[in-house]
C-alpha cells in the first residue's frame, strides 16, 4: 500500500511532464493578425486610453514600452554560464532562451508585415566556456568581455541551500570594455545577487531574485543591460515559480526594452494575456512560453529608431514609430493592443503550440524555434458579375462579386456536448491524496462547473493542506487549497491573474472526496476565454510556487472539450434616440417552484435555479429595470442582481415588491440574474415579468457624424470608422484590371466575415482581359479573370459586334471574319467573300489551279479542261 508520507516527500521530486492538447488549431498568425496600431492616439477600434479599472471598455492589452535602452539593432548577447552542479543544462536552458527570442522576433516580424524589423535586427549569441575539470572544480574564459548589448547571468542563493553551490571561491573579478577597449563595468562578482540588489539602478521587478540592471558605457559601447535571475534549480520545470527558462525569457525582454503587459487596465478580472512572457503568470501549465505580437510591436518602436522602416534608404525622423499611448503612466508609453490581434510565434498562433526548449540533464534534439506556418483558412474571391464573355454596347460593366475566408478545418469536430466526463486510471498517482478518480463537466448558461474526485480529499478543512487541486480552461489555471488554518473554506487562485478568486468559485466535500469547482463564464471572458471550452484537472503536493503535479485527468496531453450553454437572452439595444424598453423572456418560462427557493444559500454547483439573462446596450444610457410577479398566497420574493458593464455588482434584493433599480451611464453587455429567494405557493409557484426600459444619453455634437462626439474626436472634420474618430487604414482591398492597367479599387474587411465589392468600369471597343485581385497589406490573396467585350460598331449600317479583322464589319455579318474586306466583295454568292475564297467564280476551280493552267480565276466561263492548258 502507497504510503501516505510520499505527499510530504513530493515537493522534493521532479515534476511528472505534462502538456495539455490545443483546440482545434487557429488560423497561422498572419490569417488572424489585422496590423499594428502605431502613433500617438492611433488606439484599435474598440480600444480605450482610460485605464479605471472599474471601465467595462478596457478589453486591450496595454504593454510598457522604451525601457532600458537598447540602442542598437546589432544585439550581441553573452550568456554566463553559472557556477552549478548542473551548468552544461543551465548554460543551455539560457541560450535557448535568447534563441526563442531571436527566432520569435524574427517569425512573428514576417507575419505581422514588419519585413524590416526581421531583415534589420540580428542576435549573436556567445556563451562563455565552462571547463568543470579545471581549478577548484571550474574554470570561466574569455575576458574581459567586449561591447555586448546584454549580458544574461543565473546567481546561485548565496550559501547554496542544498541547490546548487556559492561561486564566490570560484569568480575573480570579471570586466566589461567597449569596442576600444574602455572599461565599462567592473563586477567583483556577477554570480552574487545581493551585489546586484545593491547596485544603484538595479531594477528588481518582482522582489523574486530577478531584475535588469543597465550601465550607459558611453563612447563606442553604448549601453549594456543586464538580465540577472537569482535562482538555479535542480528541477527548472518543477520547483520554482517559474521555470528558468521562462524566468530568463522574461528579463531578457526587459532588456530588450518592453516592460509588463497588462500594466495598464488590466486587472483582476480583465483580459489580462496571461500566456505571455511579459506577464508574470504560470499559464498555461506544464508549458513555456513563447514571443508574442504584442512583444513584436513593443520592440519595433525601439528599433524604428535605428532601422529604415519606410524603405526610403535611410534612416531619419520620418522612420520612427511611436507607442498608440504616449502619456502611458507618466513615465513610460504604452502600446495598446486589441486580444485578438495577441497572438503568438507558434504555427497556430496560439500559446498552446509555442515550440518547447530541451530542458533535460542531458542534452537532447535542438530545438526548431521557426515554426511552419498553418493554414486553416483559404481566402476564396468569386466574381458574381459580369459573366465570362458578357457584352456590353457602351461599354460600361458592373464588377460585383464577394470575398471570404473558407475554413480548411472541420467544424464538426467542434464540440456539441455541455457535458463531460473523463473515468481517470487507478494506481497512477504517488497517494491517495493525489489520485483523481474521475472528473465531471458542466457548462451552464453562467458557468463552467467541474467536480475532480479524488481516492481520499484531505481529510481536514481546519488545518492548511499540503496538497492543491487544479481545474485548467483553455490552458488558464485555477488551484483550490485550504490556506488558513482558521479558515475552513477553500481558497481558488487564478495563475492567470494571480488573483483570488470570490468566495464560492471552489468547495470541498470531505465526505465524498471531492473538489468542486464553479468559475463564471462572465470571469472567463474577462480573460478572453470564450466556449467551447477545452478543461482538464491536475492533483499537486504544494502550494502555488512549490506545486507538484502527481496526477492529471485527462492523461497527458488531452482535455475534455465542451460547447457553450446558450445564454437564456441577449439583447441588443440599437443606438437610438429615444428610449426603448426590453422584456425578458426564459426560454423555459418565467415561473418558479416553491422547491427551487434558495433563501440566500449559495446554490450547489449546477443546481442553481436562477434564470440568467444579458442586455447590450450599445451606447451610454440609463437603463431602469422593473421585476414584478404573481403572487396568489403572499409571502414570495424574488431578487435581482445586475453586473457586468455595471461599476458594481447591483442587487434588487430586498423583501419590496416590485424590485427596481436604475443604472446611470452604462454601456456594454449588463448580467442580470433573477433569483427565486422565496416562494410560498406549492400549486402556482410565481410568474414574473422583468423589463429593462433604456434610454440613450445626450453624448454632444458630431460635426463629422462618425459616432464619436467632437469633444472626444481626434479628427473632428473627417469621418472616420477608428475609436478616437480618425479613419483607419484598410489592409485588405480589391483593384480592377482592364487589361493589366488598374481601373477601379476598393477596400474591403474580412476579419467578420465574408464582404463584396462594386465598382463601374467602362471598356473600349474590342475583346478585354478583365482581372481582379484582392490584396492584403499590398499582397495579392487571390485573383481572377475572364473576358469582356464591347462590340465594333460597323460604318454602314449601325451593325455591332465584335470585329476581329477590323475592317469595320462585325464578326457576326462578315464574309470574310478573318481577312480585312471592307467591301464584302462575293462574285460567286458563296459564304465566303473573295477575300477568303479558294474558288471566287464558283466554276469548281480553285483559284490557284487556274493560274497554274493560265485560265481566269475571276471568269466562270473560263476554266482548266483535260489535255488544254488554255481556255
Amino acid at each position: 500500500m502507497r504510503s501516505r508520507f510520499l505527499a510530504i516527500l513530493l515537493p522534493f521530486l521532479v515534476a511528472l511532464p505534462f502538456t495539455l492538447l490545443s483546440p482545434p488549431a487557429q488560423a497561422s498568425p498572419s490569417d488572424e493578425y489585422s496590423g499594428p496600431y502605431f502613433g500617438d492616439r492611433n488606439l484599435p477600434p474598440g480600444c480605450v486610453r482610460d485605464m479605471s479599472l472599474s471601465n467595462p471598455d478596457n478589453i486591450c492589452h496595454h504593454m510598457r514600452t522604451d525601457m532600458n535602452g537598447l540602442d542598437s539593432p546589432k544585439v550581441d548577447v553573452v550568456v554566463m554560464v553559472p557556477v552549478s552542479p548542473t551548468a552544461e543544462r543551465d548554460m543551455r536552458i539560457m541560450r535557448q532562451s535568447v534563441e526563442m527570442w531571436e527566432a520569435g522576433i524574427d517569425y512573428m516580424a514576417d507575419q505581422m508585415d514588419l519585413g524590416w524589423l526581421a531583415d534589420g535586427m540580428d542576435f549573436h549569441i556567445t556563451v562563455d566556456y565552462f571547463d568543470p575539470a579545471g581549478d577548484d572544480g571550474g574554470e570561466f574564459t574569455t575576458y574581459p568581455i567586449v561591447d555586448p548589448e546584454i549580458v544574461v547571468i543565473a546567481t546561485n542563493p548565496v550559501g547554496g541551500i542544498g541547490i546548487g553551490v556559492d561561486p564566490v571561491d570560484f569568480v575573480g573579478n570579471f570586466e566589461f570594455t567597449d569596442e576600444d577597449a574602455v572599461p565599462c563595468l567592473g563586477v567583483q562578482n556577477p554570480f552574487d545577487f545581493e551585489y546586484w540588489d545593491n547596485l544603484p539602478g538595479f531594477n528588481d521587478h518582482h522582489e523574486s531574485r530577478t531584475g535588469t540592471y543597465v550601465e550607459d558605457c558611453g563612447g563606442a559601447g553604448g549601453n549594456i543591460c543586464f538580465a540577472i535571475n537569482g535562482a538555479i534549480d535542480p528541477a527548472p520545470e518543477a520547483i520554482d515559480f517559474f521555470g528558468l527558462f521562462d524566468l530568463v525569457s522574461h528579463e531578457f525582454g526587459h532588456c530588450l526594452t518592453i516592460g509588463h503587459v497588462g500594466d495598464g487596465a488590466e486587472g483582476d478580472w480583465g483580459a489580462l494575456p496571461s500566456n505571455d512572457i511579459m506577464a508574470y503568470s504560470q499559464d498555461p501549465p506544464g508549458l513555456n512560453k513563447c514571443v508574442s505580437s504584442l512583444d513584436v510591436e513593443g520592440i519595433a518602436t525601439q528599433m524604428s529608431k535605428y532601422l529604415d522602416v519606410n524603405g526610403d534608404g535611410a534612416v531619419d525622423a520620418s522612420d520612427r514609430l511611436l507607442a498608440n499611448d504616449q502619456a502611458g503612466d507618466g513615465s513610460n508609453p504604452f502600446q495598446v493592443q486589441h486580444p485578438r490581434d495577441h497572438l503568438y510565434a507558434s504555427g497556430t498562433g496560439s500559446p498552446l503550440d509555442c515550440p518547447q526548449p530541451d530542458l533535460g540533464l542531458v542534452p537532447g534534439e535542438r530545438t526548431e524555434w521557426t515554426p511552419t506556418p498553418v493554414a486553416t483558412t483559404k481566402p476564396v474571391l468569386t466574381i458574381t458579375s459580369p459573366q465570362p464573355g458578357d457584352e456590353s454596347a457602351d461599354g460600361t460593366f458592373d464588377v460585383t462579386g464577394t470575398v471570404e475566408r473558407i475554413s480548411l478545418v472541420d467544424e464538426a469536430a467542434d464540440p456539441t456536448d455541455t457535458t463531460g466526463y473523463y473515468d481517470d486510471a487507478d494506481d497512477d498517482a504517488s497517494s491517495p491524496l493525489t489520485e483523481i478518480r474521475d472528473l465531471d463537466v458542466e457548462v451552464t448558461a453562467t458557468h463552467v462547473d467541474a467536480t475532480i474526485r479524488l481516492e481520499q480529499l484531505w481529510p481536514s478543512t481546519s488545518l492548511a493542506s499540503p496538497t492543491s487541486y487544479s481545474l485548467t480552461i483553455d490552458g488558464r489555471k485555477f488551484d483550490s487549497f485550504i490556506r488558513y488554518a482558521v479558515d475552513p473554506n477553500p481558497m481558488t487562485w487564478d495563475n492567470g491573474a494571480s488573483a483570488y478568486l470570490p468566495a464560492g468559485a471552489s468547495s470541498w466535500d470531505l465526505a465524498a472526496n471531492a473538489v468542486s469547482f464553479h468559475i463564471p463564464r462572465e470571469y472567463l471572458a474577462g480573460a478572453s476565454i470564450v466556449a467551447p471550452y477545452y478543461v482538464g484537472s491536475f492533483a499537486n503536493v504544494g502550494l502555488l510556487s512549490t506545486a507538484v503535479v502527481d496526477d492529471s485527468a485527462p492523461e497527458t496531453g488531452a482535455t475534455i472539450g465542451l460547447a457553450g450553454a446558450r445564454v437564456a437572452d441577449v439583447h441588443g439595444v440599437p443606438g437610438a434616440a429615444n428610449a426603448q424598453t426590453v422584456t425578458f423572456q426564459d426560454p423555459g418560462g418565467n415561473t418558479f417552484g416553491t422547491t427551487e427557493s434558495t433563501l440566500g444559500a449559495t446554490p450547489e454547483v449546477g443546481i442553481d435555479p436562477s434564470h440568467v439573462f444579458a442586455l447590450n446596450v450599445s451606447q451610454p444610457s440609463n437603463v431602469e429595470f422593473l421585476l414584478t410577479w404573481t403572487d396568489a398566497i403572499g409571502g414570495s420574493d424574488l431578487d435581482l442582481r445586475v453586473t457586468g458593464a455595471a461599476d458594481s455588482g447591483t442587487e434588487g434584493a430586498t423583501a419590496s415588491h416590485p424590485e427596481t433599480f436604475v443604472l446611470a451611464g452604462v454601456q456594454g453587455t449588463l448580467d442580470i440574474t433573477v433569483e427565486p429567494y422565496l416562494i410560498t405557493d406549492p400549486i402556482d409557484g410565481v410568474t414574473y415579468t422583468l423589463t429593462a426600459t433604456v434610454t440613450p444619453l445626450g453624448s454632444g455634437p458630431d460635426g463629422d457624424g462618425d459616432g464619436v462626439p467632437d469633444s472626444f474626436d481626434v479628427c473632428p472634420d473627417v469621418a472616420g470608422n477608428g475609436a478616437n474618430g480618425c479613419p483607419i487604414e484598410a489592409i485588405e482591398s480589391v483593384h480592377v484590371y482592364i487589361d493589366g492597367v488598374l481601373t477601379a479599387s476598393q477596400d474591403v474587411d474580412t476579419a467578420n466575415g465574408a464582404d463584396g465589392f462594386a465598382a463601374a468600369i467602362q471598356v473600349s471597343e474590342g475583346f478585354h482581359e478583365l482581372r481582379v485581385d484582392w490584396e492584403r497589406r499590398g499582397k495579392v490573396i487571390a485573383s481572377e479573370s475572364l473576358t469582356v467585350t464591347r462590340p465594333v460598331t460597323t460604318g454602314g449600317g449601325g451593325v455591332t459586334g465584335p470585329d476581329f479583322d477590323g475592317d469595320g464589319v462585325a464578326d457576326d455579318v462578315d464574309n470574310c471574319p478573318e481577312h480585312p474586306n471592307a467591301d464584302q466583295a462575293n462574285m460567286d454568292g458563296d459564304r465566303k467573300g473573295d477575300a477568303c475564297d479558294n474558288d471566287i467564280d464558283g466554276d469548281g476551280h480553285s483559284n490557284g489551279k487556274e493560274k497554274t493552267h493560265g485560265t481566269d480565276p475571276a471568269d466562270p466561263t473560263s476554266y482548266p479542261q483535260k489535255g488544254n492548258r488554255g481556255k
